[in-house]
């Protein structure tokens, strides 16, 4: 993903429907760029993100989380919908004091990354995320 617009905070909500069904929502963070130049670039970052959306919305990997949708509204920052992961991100895990973190834990995490990020790398036109983190 385009590492200047897209953020780490993210929330979660059942559908209303299934709650089995949860979603996790992200921000995106090339909104407050519009508010900065009042407006002016609206039409601009609004075409990037739903070109990215729409990349992101087509990617079907087990080591990539997966973007279901978006949220698009001129009052409000732009949202994606994605997956929801039951036990949080990397950086939760890597930040619960609860779990120890040895070879045994680590090493397929490790696998999992790469397998991802070669998914990525793989992909017609490639994909480089340009911001991997444990977030």
């Amino acid at each position: 993903t385009n590492s200047d617009t897209m953020g780490t905070n993210s929330s979660h909500y059942s559908d209303g429907m299934n709650s089995s069904q949860k979603f996790a929502f992200k921000k995106w963070f090339g909104y407050k760029s519009i508010k900065a130049t009042e407006g002016k670039n609206y039409g601009r970052l609004k075409k990037e993100f739903v070109a990215e959306m729409r990349t992101l919305s087509k990617l079907r990997h087990p080591c990539v989380v997966t973007v279901m949708g978006s949220v698009i509204d001129t009052k409000e920052e732009p949202l994606l919908i994605m997956e929801y992961m039951e036990n949080g991100s990397l950086y939760d895990l890597l930040h619960n004091a609860s779990i120890a973190i040895d070879g045994e834990l680590i090493f397929p995490i490790l696998q999992d990354i790469v397998r991802g990020a070669r998914f990525l790398h793989a992909a017609d036109p490639a994909i480089i995320h340009g911001d991997l983190k444990a977030a």
